[in-house]
C-alpha cells in the first residue's frame, strides 16, 4: 500500500478524502484558499483533492496538469486541523490519482521539506522543472523545487 511505502502516520478516523468534481471546486476557493493566497481552481487543468470531517471541508490540495508533468500546489489545511494527518491523507490520494500520469513537481517552503520527502518528493535544481511548470509558479521565491517520479502502472505498489 502506498501509505506504507511513504511512511504516513496512523490514519485519522472519521475523515473522507476525495477528489472534488468541477462543480465543487469553488468550495476550496471560498472555504480554504481564502486563507492561503486566495487561489483559484481552473476546471480545465486542475484536479482538486479535499479532506472532510462530516460536511466540513478541512483541507485541500491541487494538481495542475501540464504536458510535461503536473504541478502540486494549494496544499492547505485549516489551522485547527493541522498536525493531525489531514495533509498526508490528501497528498496520498493526490499521488495515487495523479502520480501515474507523469512526474509530480512542487515548490516546498523550507519548513515543509521533510513532509514532502516523506511523500516521495526529492529536491531538484530549478532547471530540472519543465519550462511550463516554472512559468506557472511565479513568486515561488524561497521555496525549493521538488520532483516525484511517476508511480508504476496501476496495480500493486509494493516494490
Amino acid at each position: 500500500m502506498l501509505g506504507d511505502r511513504i511512511g504516513l502516520s496512523p490514519e485519522v478516523s472519521g475523515v473522507e478524502v476525495r477528489e472534488l468534481p468541477p462543480h465543487e471546486m469553488q468550495r476550496a476557493e471560498e472555504e480554504l484558499w481564502i486563507h492561503d493566497r486566495q487561489q483559484k481552481a481552473d476546471t480545465s487543468t486542475d484536479r482538486v483533492f479535499a479532506a472532510f470531517t462530516g460536511a466540513s471541508l478541512v483541507g485541500v490540495a491541487r494538481c495542475t496538469r501540464f504536458p510535461e508533468g503536473s504541478l502540486v500546489d494549494g496544499v492547505y489545511v485549516l489551522e485547527e486541523y493541522r498536525h493531525r494527518g489531514f495533509a498526508q491523507r490528501i497528498m496520498r490520494r493526490l499521488i495515487e490519482e495523479c502520480g501515474r500520469d507523469g512526474a509530480l513537481y512542487l515548490y516546498a517552503k523550507p519548513e515543509h521539506l521533510d513532509f514532502y520527502r516523506e511523500m516521495g518528493f526529492e529536491p531538484v535544481p530549478e532547471a530540472v522543472l519543465p519550462a511550463a511548470i516554472r512559468a506557472g509558479t511565479p513568486g515561488a521565491g524561497g521555496a525549493s523545487p521538488m520532483k516525484r517520479d511517476p508511480l508504476p502502472p496501476a496495480g500493486d505498489l509494493h516494490e
